[in-house]
């Protein structure tokens, strides 16, 4: 959407970032990955060398995480 001030033209998004960004992700983890969260991260690890501390960060924090969750 826009709002027009004589030649001069605002836009601004019509969903916010957040709503964007899941839809992005779970399209695209559906898409290229077969739905597999675990097949996206791998991916990641892989094709960016992750290091082993880098790593030990993403475990600490799926750990996290699995502790809120029943």
């Amino acid at each position: 959407m826009h709002k027009v001030y004589g030649k001069t033209h605002e836009y601004y998004p019509l969903i916010v970032k957040e709503k964007y960004t899941h839809f992005y992700l779970n399209n695209m983890v559906k898409g290229y990955f077969g739905g597999s969260f675990q097949s996206l991260v791998s991916f990641f690890a892989s094709e960016n060398k992750m290091d082993v501390q880098d790593i030990d960060q993403l475990v600490k924090q799926l750990e996290g995480l699995k502790k809120q969750k029943p």
